[in-house]
């Protein structure tokens, strides 16, 4: 819940929250700068596939 929480008001903390202090963490900070909605989308986006296990990794594995 608190992972849900931060990622939709404090995008960048979120994302370091659940994947460390890395690549995805820069890409939100930026992603932020041009603008809450996208931040908040990449923060979502990530939590949900770290939750599910579905994302471009495994797409791209099975190609």
């Amino acid at each position: 819940m608190i992972k849900i929480l931060t990622a939709v008001f404090l995008p960048p903390i979120g994302v370091l929250l659940q994947s460390g202090f890395g690549q995805r963490f820069f890409v939100n900070v930026v992603l932020t700068m041009f603008g809450i909605i996208p931040g908040v989308l990449h923060a979502v986006w990530g939590l949900a596939e770290e939750r599910t296990g579905f994302g471009l990794d495994r797409l791209v594995r099975r190609s």
